[in-house]
Order: structure tokens, then sequence, then C-alpha cells
């Protein structure tokens, strides 16, 4: 009896070198070795394992208690997860390893909700990276991949004046950046957003911002054209330039055009006559 015990002790070591735990699985054990891990669980239960059979076993991170075994298991398949992917949001019906780890994080959340979750699980699932509340979460991800395309647009134009109408990557960045700005006048903006944002160089005055989107469009047609005699009609990335730029000319001769404004207009080659 003495042999066939060392025989399977000698089979979940070999598990646990190769695994790096002791949890089996039908993926990575046979039966008979899933029955005798059984076994050793109910004769400690009972009080009647060996004290040096019972040493070998915690000597390998062997868990008496099965469902903690599971538990922390699962743990290690969502780490893998975080590892590789760089982030918590585990699709419900996403497998690991042949283990349904996205819906085992689901009834994590369930348990957080019902305040059934245990404290010491809940604090090491949060230090992984877990949200509690998904859809803010989703949310979340959503800002900041638009957020992304913002940074984009702006390393490539070198500003963030991006027209209403523009799209980026097949995602409406201009429509997105007038709901930021409708968000901050209504004083709905996250702060954490609201930084962001300004630090990236986003101006929250649409008029003023718009202003300089027409004119980095202006120096966008010099720049490709070599003059600024943009025809009334042309249209610039969606945006009318030609008749923006007239009402430009229109406004200095009513001496209404600010100073500031015109200056610039003027270095870049403009001719108000």
């Amino acid at each position: 009896l003495e042999s066939r015990w060392q025989e399977r002790y000698q089979e979940l070591k070999a598990h646990w070198k190769q695994y790096g735990h002791c949890f089996l699985t039908r993926r990575t054990a046979n039966r008979q070795l899933m029955a005798w891990a059984n076994t050793q669980r109910i004769e400690y239960k009972k009080g009647d394992i060996k004290p040096r059979r019972q040493e070998l076993l915690e000597e390998i991170g062997f868990t008496w208690d099965v469902s903690v075994a599971r538990w922390d298991y699962n743990f290690d398949l969502l780490k893998t997860f975080v590892e590789r992917e760089g982030h918590c949001d585990v699709p419900n019906r996403h497998e690991e390893d042949g283990e349904p780890i996205g819906d085992w994080l689901a009834k994590q959340r369930t348990k957080f909700r019902r305040r059934t979750l245990e404290t010491s699980r809940q604090k090491r699932l949060e230090e992984l990276g877990v949200t509690w509340d998904v859809i803010e979460s989703a949310k979340d991800k959503l800002w900041m991949s638009r957020f992304d395309l913002l940074v984009k647009f702006k390393e490539r134009e070198g500003h963030c004046n991006v027209p209403s109408k523009h799209v980026e990557d097949g995602e409406k960045l201009g429509e997105w950046l007038v709901a930021q700005r409708a968000a901050y006048n209504k004083g709905e903006l996250e702060p954490e957003r609201q930084r962001r944002l300004e630090e990236l160089g986003v101006a929250w005055d649409a008029k003023s911002e718009k202003w300089a989107l027409k004119f980095s469009l202006l120096v966008k047609f010099k720049e490709r054209e070599g003059h600024c005699r943009v025809p009334s009609r042309h249209v610039e990335d969606g945006e009318n330039l030609g008749y923006w730029l007239s009402t430009q000319k229109d406004a200095y001769r009513r001496g209404k055009l600010l100073p500031d404004r015109y200056e610039k207009l003027k270095a870049l080659g403009v001719k108000f006559d």
C-alpha cells in the first residue's frame, strides 16, 4: 500500500513541477490520480491521514479544501490572461486552458455585488486589475480608445482642432470631441478626463477652436499649393475653407477682425487688398 501511495504521490509531484500547482483537471491528470487526491482530502478531514503523508503533500502546495484549490487555479488562469492581453476584460464565454474563466469572473462580480466575496479574494482580484462595474469599465475603455485616436490625430496634424465630421480609423472622432466639450460646458466632464484633454491641448472655447481649425487647414492648403488664394467654394478636409477665408477678409474690411488673427493671416501670406 505504501508503494502505491508513493507512486501516486510522485505522479502528483510531477504534475506540480509541470504546472506549478496541484489542482487536477481532466486535461492534466488521469482519473486514478484525481480519485487518489480526493481520497487524501477525505482522510485529512477525518483526521486519518498519516503525519508524514500530510507533510509531503503540503510541501508541494496540496490544498485540502478543493473549493479553495479550484479558486486559486482559476485565479492563476486569470493572471495568465492578464499577462497576455494586458487587461482583465475577459469575455463571458472565454475559456483559458479549457476552463470557463469568463464565467468564473462573472460569478466573482456577482458575489461582490451580493457582498459574499471574501475580502482576501476581493483584494487579490483588485490588485490584478479587476473592476466590479463592468458597464463603467466598458465605458472607460471606449473613452480611452477615442482619446488614443485624438492623440494619434494630434501627432499627425500637430493640433487638436478636429473637424466635427472627421472620422479617424472608422470612428467619429469629431463628434466625440464635440460631445466632450458639451459635457465640459455642462459641468459633467469627469476631472480626470478634463485633465487628459487639456494636457493634450484641447481648447474648450468651440469658437476659438473652430477658427484655429480653419487656420490650420489654410496652412495645410498653402503648404500644398504654395499660396493662400483659396477658391471661394473650395472644401478642405470637409470644411468650407474658401468661404471661411472670404468671411475673414470681410471682417477685416468692416474692422471686426481681431488684431491677432489679422497678424496670423497676414504672416501666412493672405492678401487683404
